[in-house]
């Protein structure tokens, strides 16, 4: 006859017959409610955060739930022929590199994870670190942006990705006292903007006519559009400097690097008689020019 098994269902404050989806939200209320984080000193919320925790490790988990049925309090007994394994074999261990590819879309990324995932052992959570790689769009490095963890079944954790990161970037995150996850960050390239730290630039492609006579025009930044003024003979490739539009310095978007625009002129493409004697008449001044100098 199985020993009794009804103190971690009486912990988390649901009955054994409850379903993982009500088990899971019991644990999710009772976790934010005596986190740490909200109860800072009080050794009894900490106590009871640890309590809850070790409840749903068991409840949480179909294999380790079905044992804590059968045998009650006996039940690790039986799992220690059968540790569980780490995260190395989903791609989070430091000897297995994950893809880009690996992470599609910006809703819940790591929801992959779940699929086959068991506890580790007491003996495997010393000090487990893990590198996960994100890419995330120019514009999201830009403003900054938010992913979802899901890990193993428990509570979601929103990780922030703050404003500045570029490719390379490293955000740690803590979601246990023995768990660290390095987010390694990996910013796609940019159709329209170009970054070179801090910098941005983006060509602009004015009529050959305005870029000879000068003009104003409508330029678009990664945060606004702004006027730009096309001095006289500017010359194909001259750059025109915006300050403070580029990128913001991580921790501080006041501190921002410079937009630079472009200049690409137009040539026509087509041209009235006119047009084309006026074009003869220059290219012949200027041949009369390089004479006279000769």
């Amino acid at each position: 006859m199985a020993t009794r098994s009804s103190d971690y269902y009486k912990t988390l404050g649901v009955s054994k017959n409850s379903s993982g989806e009500e088990i899971q939200k019991a644990y999710r209320k009772l976790a934010r409610k005596y986190h740490p984080d909200l109860n800072s000193g009080d050794k009894v919320s900490e106590k009871k955060f640890k309590e809850i925790n070790e409840a749903y490790e068991v409840l949480g988990d179909k294999d380790s739930r079905e044992k804590y049925n059968l045998y009650g309090s006996d039940w690790k007994k039986i799992n220690q022929n059968n540790p569980g394994s780490d995260w190395s074999n989903f791609g989070f261990g430091n000897n297995k590199k994950s893809s880009f590819n690996d992470f599609r879309g910006f809703g819940d990324i790591f929801s992959n994870m779940n699929h086959g995932f068991k506890n580790p052992s007491p003996s495997q959570r010393k000090n487990i670190q893990n590198e996960i790689n994100v890419s995330i769009s120019l514009e999201e490095s830009f403003r900054g942006t938010v992913r979802k963890l899901n890990l193993n079944y428990s509570r979601n954790i929103e990780v922030k990705i703050p404003p500045g990161v570029d490719t390379g970037s490293v955000v740690k995150i803590k979601p246990s006292r023995d768990r660290t996850i390095l987010i390694k960050i990996h910013v796609v390239s940019n159709k329209k903007f170009s970054r070179d730290g801090l910098d941005l630039s983006t060509e602009v492609f004015i009529p050959l006519s305005d870029c000879i006579l000068g003009c104003k025009t409508r330029v678009d930044t990664l945060d606004k559009s702004v006027d730009l003024k096309i001095p006289p003979r500017t010359q194909n490739g001259q750059k025109i400097k915006l300050p403070g539009l580029g990128m913001s310095k991580v921790g501080d978007f006041s501190k921002r690097g410079d937009f630079y625009a472009v200049i690409r002129p137009l040539l026509p493409m087509k041209l009235s008689v006119e047009e084309e004697q006026f074009y003869k008449n220059t290219r012949d001044s200027y041949s009369d020019e390089r004479i006279d100098n000769e």
